[in-house]
């Protein structure tokens, strides 16, 4: 029977599988435990064939005074190697080991802002020491699946042209009209003109491949060299004439979504002429 925490625990562990792309660290072993108890994980770990993870669902608050910034299901991943040699610093690697701050990296890249569906993506809160002896040491990366309103997704245009490609998430922003007072100098009433508005495209451009993005944000950076001014269009019929590409930015490195790369970024745009 399926269940929403059971769901999540084992997406997590399928996510966890076959370690990070770049590089040989795969987990030997890798398990649900069916709670957070950090002695029982403990435990339980040190008996797994290492390098080891273990997921366990730790607590989720649901009352009504629960602020929106700390909702979600809590788990925590425990991650164990073990040296092959006595007195060796199991967190550092080894002999036979990669180390556990190795395995925290991987577990870092597998599950950062890490999608799961229905509104939920994973949200890395915490890495913890556990402990450690003179072969083993064990470490705890904790999580939440962090329930995100997020604006649905549009599909839009520059120029007929859909820039950010097929898979991303970009939502369309647009300033207000304004405008600013003209002088008359020789004493007659003053006038108004209507002033240059900023429009911009937020979200996560996404790409299934790293040379599939560099492709994309290739394109982008050559509208904006290029100075390039067309019009604007969204699946909700609306087009915004004679949109010039400003600028480019970039907010934090890229991530792993799903199967895909992403970059979360913004495209600005300034609307010459605006409309109403």
């Amino acid at each position: 029977m399926s269940s929403r925490l059971g769901d999540i625990e084992n997406a997590i562990i399928d996510r966890l599988r076959g370690g990070l792309p770049g590089t040989d660290i795969e987990f030997a072993s890798l398990a649900a435990y069916g709670g957070g108890n950090r002695p029982a994980m403990r435990a339980a770990i040190q008996r797994l064939q290492a390098p080891a993870a273990l997921v366990g669902f730790v607590d989720e608050a649901r009352g009504p005074e629960t602020r929106e910034l700390v909702r979600g299901a809590r788990f925590s991943v425990f991650v164990a190697d073990r040296s092959l040699r006595l007195n060796e610093n199991a967190s550092n690697g080894g002999p036979g080991a990669n180390g556990t701050y190795a395995l925290v990296d991987v577990v870092a890249g597998r599950l950062a802002n890490y999608s799961l569906g229905n509104g939920l993506r994973l949200i890395e809160t915490q890495v913890r020491f556990i402990e450690s002896d003179e072969r083993t040491a064990i470490h705890e990366v904790s999580y939440r699946a962090w329930p995100i309103r997020e604006a649905p997704t549009q599909t839009l245009t520059f120029d007929g042209d859909a820039i950010v490609g097929p898979l991303s998430r970009m939502s369309l922003e647009i300033d207000p009209i304004r405008f600013e007072r003209i002088e008359n100098t020789s004493g007659g009433a003053d006038t108004f003109a209507i002033v240059p508005r900023e429009i911009r495209w937020v979200g996560e451009i996404e790409a299934i491949s790293n040379s599939a993005l560099n492709s994309l944000e290739e394109n982008i950076e050559t509208l904006v060299v290029d100075r390039t001014l067309a019009d604007i269009e969204d699946d909700a019929g609306r087009t915004l004439t004679g949109c010039l590409i400003e600028r480019y930015e970039r907010d934090g490195p890229r991530l792993t979504i799903g199967n895909n790369v992403g970059q979360v970024a913004t495209i600005h745009f300034t609307q010459l002429n605006p409309e109403p």
